[in-house]
């Protein structure tokens, strides 16, 4: 029987690989990549929404009844000291590093603060609901009406119309882990066990959307990989 293998995916659709420079993925693809941290939710009506049922709430739901909390807030209300020690604690919340990298105390201060102030973590693995709609918005803003919706492995994808996801009419599932648009200008990417979604294009596009939106985040530099807190 013929071993059947992948062909590998064209860079501009997938996530870049853990263990390598995130520049150096997208060389000749895309010349900047920015990491746009999830925020933190608080519920801000919960007589509205509640997110122990077994229906998880819809994007719509989150963006209308909770409230984002930057990780700059998150640091003052928890204590941790930088965003690197934050995302170690984080990934350490869900069992996404080495035992190396175990950090009982930033933990411990994670914990504290969610059950304290109600606060609930970022998405990890999948595009965060309450900023999905700005970041299709954004791409409207640059003149896109359509998108590609793909898997993690670029073996599958779909055409979407941006304006059908904004009205609910299509849902973006957490099978799908990459958003580009037709022509490869512009790539939203998420990896499966991190707190952010890279955001690839040129300089120019990344400046407007970034900050017409307020994401918060960082630009990628040569040594930036995937696992950067622990770098």
């Amino acid at each position: 029987m013929t071993k059947r293998t992948l062909p590998e995916p064209e860079k501009n659709q997938v996530c870049a690989k853990a263990d390598e420079s995130i520049l150096e993925f997208y060389k000749g693809y895309f010349d900047s990549v920015y990491v746009i941290l999830h925020p933190f939710i608080k519920i801000a009506n919960p007589n509205k929404i509640d997110f122990e049922k077994d229906d998880y709430p819809s994007k719509d739901e989150i963006t209308n009844y909770c409230e984002k909390i930057s990780w700059k807030e998150y640091l003052k209300i928890s204590g941790i000291e930088n965003i690197k020690i934050l995302d170690i604690a984080l990934r350490n919340s869900i069992g996404g590093l080495k035992e190396k990298f175990k950090n009982d105390i930033s933990k411990a201060k994670l914990d504290k603060t969610f059950d304290e102030h109600k606060i609930y973590p970022p998405s990890e693995g999948g595009f965060q609901e309450i900023i999905l709609d700005s970041m299709l918005n954004g791409l409207i803003k640059l003149g896109h009406k359509w998108i590609y919706i793909g898997d993690e492995f670029g073996a599958e994808r779909k055409l979407i119309f941006i304006e059908d996801v904004l009205n609910n009419k299509e849902i973006i599932t957490d099978w799908y882990k990459n958003i580009f648009t037709p022509k490869y200008e512009i790539l939203y990417t998420v990896h499966w066990d991190s707190h952010f979604t890279l955001f690839c294009s040129n300089r120019e596009n990344i400046d407007r959307i970034v900050s017409e939106f307020d994401f918060e985040g960082f630009y990628c530099d040569r040594a930036t990989e995937i696992y950067w807190s622990v770098k």
